[in-house]
């Protein structure tokens, strides 16, 4: 009965020094270059940002090329238009010139 009591305490113990123990170790293993919880979180923040930014720039890319090509087709119907218009036009005033 004794032996179950120690373990109890010893338990309690333990739960109550892991936050302590945790970051104790945490900042060992930093100084040692192992990896921990707290290196592993500024490094997916750091691989969540650059990705982040990775993703806009794709986004600003397809805008980009989205406005160029809107903007080509436009020319490119403008000049096609305005060469037929021009061209219905003269045929138009050479049949009605006597």
């Amino acid at each position: 009965m004794g032996s179950k009591q120690n373990d109890h305490d010893n338990e309690s113990v333990v739960s109550s020094d892991i936050g302590d123990l945790s970051l104790s170790t945490a900042l060992k293993s930093e100084r040692s270059g192992e990896t921990t919880d707290d290196t592993l979180a500024k490094t997916e923040s750091a691989t969540t940002m650059a990705e982040t930014k990775a993703v806009i720039r794709s986004k600003r890319l397809v805008l980009l090329l989205l406005a160029l090509a809107a903007v080509a087709a436009s020319a490119l119907t403008y000049y096609f238009v305005k060469k037929q218009e021009t061209e219905s036009y003269q045929n138009q005033v050479r049949i009605s010139t006597p």
